[in-house]
Parts: structure tokens; sequence; C-alpha cells
């Protein structure tokens, strides 16, 4: 089950960083942050899970509710205007953000 379904206020923090408030399992909210760099990648401007530091050469990073989007380069020099449904990867585990 995706973060999204229990989370709530998430955001994104120096454009690589989702934080968002999760309960754990005794009901308690915590915030927490997932550093999207350690779990994104770029692969020829396209995301890739499992990757790393997608932030770091990308461009107009934003989040829309569960879409992170950006501008990624290619291996050509061309800019590509791509997204990924963080939800798809990223879930709730006890009051954490995790990457699965």
């Amino acid at each position: 089950m995706g973060f999204a379904e229990s989370a709530r206020s998430w955001k994104l923090i120096d454009n690589h960083i989702l934080r968002a408030e999760c309960p754990n399992r005794a009901g308690e909210w915590i915030e927490s942050d997932l550093d999207l760099d350690t779990c994104l990648g770029n692969e020829n401007g396209a995301f890739q899970w499992g990757g790393k530091d997608f932030s770091g050469k990308a461009g107009e990073i934003k989040l829309d509710g569960v879409f992170l989007t950006a501008w990624l380069p290619a291996r050509d020099g061309q800019m590509k205007g791509e997204y990924v449904i963080l939800d798809n990867r990223i879930s709730n585990d006890d009051g954490k953000l995790h990457f699965a």
C-alpha cells in the first residue's frame, strides 16, 4: 500500500526530500522524511527507481499529489519532462516513509 492512503500533509523539501506525517501502529502521527536521492535516479532522461541522485542535474522539480515531475537530462544533452508516481514504491512503515 502506498504512503498516500495513510499519510497526510506531504510536501517536497529542497527538491529531493519527501516529508509527510505518518501514523504509527499506536495511532500517533510522526513527521517522517525520505531523501528521494537515495532511491531515485536518472537514466537517460527518465526516472529510475533504485537509482541515486536524480535531483543533481534535474530542473523544475515539483510535487503534485503523488506525482513527482522534473526535467531530466538525457545522454544527448536534451532535457525531458518526466514524472514518477511516488505512491507506487513508497509506503508508510509504522510512522516512517519507506522505499520498497
